[in-house]
């Protein structure tokens, strides 16, 4: 956020085209791949039985017998080490002859016990012998999301009487990878991967990560308006009770979210139809879920919760008839530092969290809508349970009763340090909790004074659960790291605006995006979006993005940068940036570094108008990365070293987003934008 900036020597065409050819030779290797770069792969596969047969051969009697195999099988290869293994094999052969001769693939190979050795990215040698004296040859050849296993034994020499087997297998990866197992969860990365899921009975005991956020939007190929339930949904037709097979897995979302989710059907609906005791569903959003129901028990993430519900999020509209909850319909398990934003519409037992809880619910809140032709709460509405340090702030419009944040709470229940809008809600009274004006629902001694755990103070422990923007929004939960899509037209509450000469340069959030503007000045000008009383702690790992957009080309120097400083004070003279712009005619990727007098910087070519700015930080070896490509060291275009630990030495970072020029460039909306911040990784610090 200078107010003086160091010219570019972007002129020196030797430089420029150095720059050029380091940029190509840099993509060059990471088109082609190297082994040393590719991660240690554990997949679990399934054999194709129509495409994989064991062979036998041999022995006195000469046979000839082929068998179809089945099962699946886990693979482990670390491609730097070069090795590789068998982990784990399930698998069966069945010939078809009338007497089903069957062989295990597994013991015929033994195949957990060979020796692998990587070849290159696509080939894997094992090798290995029976106990019989066989030796053993298999080669895996790796192909997308295929493998293809060709295995043969081979008698020791003046060998008699010994059976020669031959295997030819295909098998597809199950999922997008890994095992099921804690270690080595089964990545889910595409709307094919959910539905496969749903599918898959026998692995609603397994282990699932979430690595992209996934469009389940039923427009779209390959996807559909769901029946009750994506994952374990209610095969009962006559609504006797829940029939089918509960997830009892663990789903972790991976801070990414489930898009656009249609589910039509009559009770337990939900992304998970219901969930048992052992279930953990984390770090999961659902974001423009469209629920109708006709029965009972319905929510965004689940329709019966028996199991863990943590750090999770819903936005959407759900409809149904009784005990339907933004989150889970019902829950009788635990539900923690979840929050949801949904329009929950219902005929009884309606409310924004849950319909009704029978367990624990602590550390959650909800801003949702809640409609009821009889009763509603705006966090629960029937609590057996325990409800502690929440709070509701959404509409609540109740045809019978309504409770701000419990329309009622059994005897034994317990409602705890909890809290809801009197003036948001419409609500005066509530069965549990303490009613608030706005004002104070968005001041922070409120919840302090009872003992909620905020980010910053060690009083009420070390956990640093809530955070807040003070006298500006209600708590937020530590996950809950800033971003913003643009779309409200205003930079508060997060930001504030720098803008030096604005007739020279200056932001719009217009068009669901961050416009520059600039006037073509000579001078060397930017605006800037710098945060509203937060930061990142700097002690810590962090990593920020944000989208771009630079089409201008012709006389000058024009850029948008995603940027971090180490203070907000403009005189300190202190920033990181990484920029998109454009010298002249010359399109370029930049980083800045600037410690008072101290500058280094450096360029590359950029070829596309439109793309991401990354910004990632380990404070173990006190690295920066700078990257278009992703988060980390891999995929880094620069490193730079010493710089926020060493020369820094700072508690708090501070982001910046700006767009400026120079030279005589001059920029509209059209020509230079920004989209989509987001943090995806850090601690805020107040």
């Amino acid at each position: 956020m200078p107010e003086i900036r160091i010219k570019r020597d972007l002129k020196t065409v030797i430089f420029f085209v150095f720059l050029f050819l380091i940029f190509f030779t840099k993509q060059a290797k990471l088109l082609a791949g190297n082994d040393s770069e590719k991660p240690i792969l554990v997949n679990r596969y399934v054999f194709l039985p129509e495409q994989s047969t064991i062979v036998q051969a041999g022995g006195i009697a000469g046979v000839h017998y082929t068998y179809n195999v089945e099962g699946q099988f886990v693979l482990k290869a670390d491609f730097e080490a070069g090795t590789a293994s068998f982990i784990k094999v399930d698998a069966n052969a069945v010939d078809d002859s009338p007497y089903k001769r069957t062989l295990d693939p597994n013991n015929v190979f033994d195949m957990t016990s060979l020796e692998g050795v990587v070849q290159n990215n696509t080939t894997i040698k094992f090798t290995g012998k029976q106990k019989n004296g066989n030796a053993i040859q298999l080669t895996a050849t790796l192909q997308d999301n295929m493998i293809h296993l060709a295995a043969d034994t081979t008698p020791p020499p003046d060998s008699a009487d010994f059976f020669i087997y031959t295997m030819d297998a295909n098998a597809k990866r199950k999922y997008s990878g890994g095992s099921g197992e804690p270690n080595e969860p089964f990545q889910i990365v595409s709307a094919e991967d959910l539905i496969l899921l749903g599918e898959t009975i026998e692995d609603y005991d397994k282990n699932f990560i979430l690595t992209n956020d996934i469009n389940m939007n039923p427009s779209l190929p390959g996807r559909k308006v769901f029946a009750n339930a994506v994952i374990a949904p209610d095969t009962n037709d006559f609504q006797t009770g829940f029939q089918g097979i509960p997830f009892t897995g663990v789903f972790d979302g991976n801070r990414h979210k489930i898009l656009h989710t249609a589910i039509s059907g009559v009770s337990y609906l939900g992304l998970f139809g219901q969930t048992d005791y052992e279930a953990q569903l984390i770090n999961i959003g659902i974001a423009d879920a469209n629920i109708v129901g006709s029965g009972d028990y319905i929510g965004a993430l689940t329709g019966y919760n028996r199991g863990t519900i943590e750090a999770s999020f819903s936005t959407g509209r759900l409809n149904g008839e009784q005990r339907i909850g933004g989150l889970a319909g019902r829950n009788w398990g635990s539900i923690t530092t979840s929050c949801t934003m949904v329009d929950v519409n219902g005929y009884c037992y309606v409310g924004g969290l849950a319909g009704d809880n029978y367990g624990d619910i602590t550390r959650c809140y909800s801003i949702s809508k809640v409609f009821s032709d009889l009763d509603a709460g705006g966090l629960v509405c029937v609590n057996y349970g325990d409800v502690n340090e929440t709070y509701s702030a959404g509409i609540i419009n109740a045809g019978r009763s309504a409770g701000g944040l419990v329309e009622m709470t059994w005897e034994d229940a317990n409602t705890v340090s909890s809290f809801w809008d009197v003036e948001t809600s419409g609500q005066t009274i509530s069965d549990g909790g303490t009613g608030m004006t706005t004002t104070r629902m968005k001041t922070g001694d409120t919840f302090a004074n009872e003992g909620w755990d905020f980010i910053g103070e060690t009083e009420n422990g070390n956990e640093d659960i809530w955070w807040i923007l003070e006298d500006r929004y209600y708590p937020l939960l530590w996950w809950q790291l800033p971003a913003d899509d643009f779309s409200d037209g205003k930079a508060e509450p997060l930001w504030f605006v720098y803008e030096l000469e604005p007739e020279l340069a200056h932001l719009e959030e217009t068009n669901g995006r961050l416009e520059v503007y600039t006037a073509g000045s000579l001078e060397d000008i930017d605006a800037i979006y710098a945060p509203y009383n937060w930061g990142l702690d700097a002690n810590k790992p962090f990593a920020v993005q944000v989208d771009f957009h630079f089409s201008k080309i012709g006389t000058g120097d024009g850029r948008v940068n995603l940027g971090i400083v180490p203070s907000l004070d403009p005189s300190a003279m202190k920033w990181a940036e990484f920029e998109a712009g454009t010298f002249d005619d010359n399109p370029f990727y930049l980083y800045e570094i600037r410690d008072g007098m101290w500058v280094d910087e450096q360029t590359c070519a950029r070829f596309l108008n439109e793309g991401t700015l990354y910004i990632s930080y380990d404070p173990n070896l006190d690295e920066l990365y700078f990257s278009n490509k992703n988060y980390g060291k891999k995929d880094a275009f620069w490193t730079i070293t010493g710089l926020i630990r060493a020369q820094w030495q700072c508690e708090s970072i501070y982001i910046i987003l700006s767009g400026g020029s120079e030279d005589g460039m001059a920029l509209t909306g059209a020509d230079a934008w920004l989209d989509n911040f987001k943090v995806a990784q850090g601690t805020i610090r107040q």
